[in-house]
């Protein structure tokens, strides 16, 4: 698949940075508006290495990136650039209507049937699935799956913009106007009605109202015990181990989070509240989007860059299964890698755990707080609150919400009116 254009009629560098400001994207635009397409790589080459570059403007740079090769040498030319290559050799010619989900994978044997299964029943038609190098039955298994499509490369995983750079230029070839979900093997999308909503009759009602992207909020999920012992068997959902999430999901809560000030932005949480203040986490994600050339994947879906009227007033929550048994193998590895003289960066485990993570792991603690601070992903209510955009530190229903909840004095809330027990008395049990 090749879609060559001569360099003088390429278009226009776009999307338009808007509130974002990087001289090096600046001139790379302009210097590919004169044709001079290697010195505007160089620039835009020059951002991704940037010291006060951001993941919103390396988003951008690596969009322009795709772009500029693209319009002047074909799509072929970005999959070089990140050194994509294709692993089946199955048909991929996709119909208009179907829903595509796209990942990147390293050694996830063990979540992927359950991983695949779940969005094939929530309605994914496709996945479309970039494998970093894996030294398990990662390929394996994904060529046995029918509606499944794999490419690899070897590219360092934080070059490419965690994942996102691969995202981009597969869902260039293959993902325009399509309602794509693009999530880490280790989260699972739910949304409001999830048990009886297909994921088609979701897009179908963001399309009716003319939105292009799903927000939602990362719950991170966790056992009732130490994290060496919540072990989750392949094939398995992970919610048989790690079945808890904070009812209050984040520290603080920002009405309008990101440059384009368009979506709620959760921050903290569990990673905060366990590992201390260095980690404040951003909550927010915006997994679900129709791609189109315009729309900015920004690394961990972090936000969009579309514009707020067009962001769903609806929100999801992903949760996430980061904290089983397999993050304690994967933490020690990392510290025995990073221990070495000449570590292979290549099979490091990716991103970067704080020297706290160590820490709780030696002392074997719990990640599970006390009872009346967890709740259940079964128990519907507590998580339609997430959903609903209620629950979380800083959110109206913290303030009204009577503090009996968390076994404190009764007495601060005025809803209460009287009905609980006077203020300075605790509740028993």
């Amino acid at each position: 698949m090749t879609v060559a254009v001569s360099t003088s009629e390429a278009a226009p560098p776009r999307p338009p940075l808007g509130p974002l400001h990087s001289d090096n994207i600046t001139r790379g635009d302009q210097l590919w508006q004169l044709g001079r397409t290697e010195a505007a790589l160089a620039a835009y080459r020059d951002e991704l290495d940037s010291e006060v570059g951001d993941h919103f403007t390396r988003g951008f740079a690596h969009k322009r990136i795709v772009s500029l090769l693209v319009a002047t040498e074909g799509i072929d030319r970005a999959f070089s650039e990140y050194r994509l290559a294709r692993v089946d050799d199955r048909d991929l010619s996709i119909e208009p209507h179907e829903i595509l989900c796209c990942a990147t994978v390293r050694d996830e044997a063990d979540r992927l049937e359950f991983f695949l299964d779940y969005y094939e029943r929530l309605g994914v038609d496709r996945f479309l699935l970039i494998d970093n190098e894996s030294r398990d039955e990662t390929r394996e298994l994904l060529l046995d799956r029918p509606n499944t499509h794999l490419w690899r490369s070897d590219m360092h995983y934080a070059r490419a913009n965690y994942g996102m750079a691969w995202v981009e230029v597969v869902l260039r070839a293959y993902g325009r106007a399509h309602w794509c979900l693009v999530v880490d093997a280790d989260e699972l999308l739910y949304y409001p009605d999830v048990e009886t909503r297909s994921l088609r009759d979701l897009c179908a009602s963001l399309d009716e109202r003319g939105a292009v992207a799903l927000p939602t909020v990362l719950l991170d999920m966790y056992s009732g015990g130490p994290l060496r012992e919540a072990m989750r068997h392949p094939g398995s959902s992970p919610l048989d181990v790690c079945r808890f999430f904070d009812r209050d999901f984040s520290h603080s809560h920002q009405a309008r989070a990101t440059p384009w000030e368009n979506i709620d932005g959760f921050s903290g949480g569990v990673r905060r509240r366990v590992f201390g203040e260095n980690t404040d986490v951003f909550l927010s994600k915006v997994p679900l989007v129709r791609y189109a050339d315009d729309r900015i994947l920004f690394a961990g879906m972090h936000g969009t860059n579309a514009p707020r009227d067009k962001v769903s007033w609806e929100r999801g929550a992903l949760l996430h299964f980061k904290f089983t048994a397999r993050f304690v193998e994967r933490l020690e590895e990392e510290i025995h890698v990073a221990g070495r003289a000449t570590p292979d960066v290549r099979h490091a485990p990716r991103g970067r755990a704080p020297a706290a993570f160590a820490g709780v792991v030696a002392r074997r603690r719990r990640t599970r707080p006390s009872a009346h601070r967890a709740t259940s992903a079964r128990a519907h209510a507590p998580l339609s609150r997430v959903l609903a955009g209620r629950g979380g530190r800083g959110t109206r229903s913290r303030r009204t919400r009577c503090p009996l909840e968390r076994r404190r004095p009764c007495g601060a809330n005025r809803r209460c009116r009287g009905r609980h027990r006077p203020r300075g008395r605790r509740r028993r049990g």
